[in-house]
């Protein structure tokens, strides 16, 4: 058997193969235009193979060339067209060959057209077959299409079903009138308007009013009044960022989440207990601070601890109001290291860097030094010191820098 008849043999096998695996051309190739482009492709082989001027090499190389696809492929999708154009190139070839080579090439041509024939029978299946195949896949497409639509539709309505259900109770609850303990209605600024517009409005007031207790600040006076003599008040109001100022969240493998306790907080309180009143101001939850600063501060020496329900929500962040602090705002100092906690009064806040965890940290023992000589200078407006010292990236470097040239210079006057 020669060596194009057994080429033209293994393309036939090629084809009955790639013919029964139907679904897997359709995932190699999802797109249609590519699988008729193979589909031409291994057509063109064909006719090579039986080309009498085409060399063995010749031969070998195209079918190396196209062994990946051939290999992988699934079902042909061949236009039928370019199909019976290349069968009647074939033919039309071994006739040429038939007259020119005589018998011999006549007959070694004779089997190449019995095989070609097998390969138009093999390539008419495949494509009834692809036919067939995308008749049933278009046929399961509108199936999923329908049932996609119908769920998205039964979907939708239980989604208005529940919205409608929802908006009729919070009306009916919220804009009921009030009852007295004597069960009778209680009057109020809605009650001689018509009954639908009363659970209306009175439905708008009790929405603005939970909105204000996320939004706003759960109190006007965050702090209660002074006290009066012959109580002691001290004369300035320190108010104090919690996280990454006197405590760091820290996490390792042995023991999960914790807070660790900034070196020199002890010494720090004790400095400025009775100079200043101390308050923990913080957006953090104050189920996560208070037993901290139970153990933080045994000896009681924080006055007051404001956790987020003291703060006002804005643009997503929970941010600080020293308005409402109820104290004279010459006499606050607010140490953060975060100035955009801050709503308003910038002027009043002491920027520090954020520690880090460092075991070695000396600042807080610095920044007593700071707030002490303030308090014994008799500061009357404590805003001037810090929009002076506003203007360092690190207030505290800045006055320990300061302090040692006022050293140096009572030294020298010495």
């Amino acid at each position: 058997m020669s060596i194009l008849t057994r080429t033209s043999l293994h393309l036939t096998r090629i084809l009955l193969r790639c013919s029964l695996n139907r679904y897997t051309t359709k995932q190699l190739y999802p797109f249609r235009r590519d699988r008729e482009d193979f589909a031409r492709k291994l057509m063109l082989v064909s006719f090579y193979c039986t080309k009498g001027n085409k060399s063995v090499a010749d031969a070998s190389t195209i079918i190396a060339d196209i062994k990946p696809e051939l290999t992988s492929a699934g079902p042909l999708n061949i236009d039928k067209n370019s199909t019976d154009e290349s069968i009647s190139e074939i033919e039309e070839k071994n006739e040429e060959i038939e007259t020119k080579e005589g018998e011999e090439t006549a007959s070694k041509l004779s089997v190449d057209t019995s095989v070609s024939p097998t390969i138009i029978s093999t390539v008419t299946q495949t494509s009834s077959a692809r036919t067939t195949s995308s008749t049933g896949d278009e046929d399961g497409d509108h199936k999923d299409d329908a049932n996609s639509w119908r769920t998205m539709k039964y979907t939708f309505t239980i989604f208005g079903v529940t919205v409608t259900v929802t908006g009729l109770f919070l009306l009916m609850e919220f804009g009921a009138p009030g009852l007295g303990e004597d069960g009778q209605v209680i009057e109020d600024e809605y009650s001689k308007l018509s009954i639908p517009a009363q659970y209306i409005y009175r439905t708008f007031k009790q929405m603005n009013y939970y909105r204000k207790l996320i939004n706003e600040p759960s109190r006007d006076k965050l702090l209660p009044d002074e006290l009066k003599y012959p109580y002691h008040q001290p004369p300035y109001t320190l108010v104090l960022e919690f996280k990454d100022v006197l405590v760091h969240p820290d996490w390792t493998y042995n023991t999960g989440w914790r807070f660790k306790k900034r070196p020199g907080i002890d010494q720090f309180l004790e400095m400025l207990s009775g100079i200043y009143e101390i308050v923990i101001y913080t957006a953090e939850l104050g189920m996560t601070v208070f037993p901290i600063l139970e153990v933080l501060d045994p000896n009681n020496l924080i006055t007051y601890k404001l956790v987020r329900d003291a703060t006002n929500f804005t643009d997503g962040h929970h941010v600080k109001d020293l308005g409402k602090l109820n104290r004279n705002l010459n006499k606050v100092i607010l140490v953060d290291w975060d100035t955009d906690s801050v709503l308003d009064h910038q002027d009043n806040v002491l920027k520090v860097l954020r520690w880090d965890g460092n075991d070695f940290d000396t600042t807080l023992l610095d920044l007593a030094n700071f707030l002490r000589v303030i308090a014994m200078s008799d500061v009357q407006d404590v805003r001037d010191v810090l929009r002076y010292y506003s203007q360092f990236d690190d207030p505290i470097a800045a006055f320990r820098e300061k302090q040692r040239e006022l050293e140096r210079t009572m030294y020298n006057r010495k």
